[in-house]
């Protein structure tokens, strides 16, 4: 091998090295960046699923106060729907009444009721008329 030849294996060799050193650096570098990549995903990842459960909580939690309402809306309407037939019928009871009798249950509701201080019962056209001394 003459000097020409040995220059070039020698550049050669050096501009190999040179390129492996480059190539082993840029892998680092990517491999670091991968590592940064994948535990910024795996954040992004936690953060999201932490996001999506406490969504999910808040959904369940509306959910079931809605069904609560609902539950409420009904035990509601079923006593007001018993008040409405408890007030309907005593309304039928009493105006199939006789006069004297209608009379002397009014008076004894009006005695339980009493309170200090002046009030008016009010009566109407009917019973004005039929209204007992």
């Amino acid at each position: 091998m003459d000097g020409i030849e040995k220059i070039k294996a020698r550049i050669t060799a050096d501009a190999e090295k040179h390129a492996s050193d480059i190539t082993a650096s840029a892998q680092k570098q990517a491999d670091r960046i991968l590592s940064e990549a994948e535990q910024k995903a795996g954040l992004v990842l936690s953060e999201a699923e932490e996001f999506s459960e406490n969504e999910r909580r808040q959904i369940l939690l509306r959910a079931q106060a809605g069904a609560r309402q609902l539950e409420k809306r009904s035990v509601l309407k079923a006593k007001t729907d018993c008040v409405t037939d408890v007030i309907k019928a005593a309304g039928e009871s009493f105006s199939s009444m006789p006069r004297e009798k209608y009379f002397a249950a009014l008076h004894k509701i009006a005695l339980a009721n009493l309170q200090s201080g002046s009030g008016v019962i009010r009566f109407n056209a009917e019973d004005l008329k039929t209204l007992p001394d």
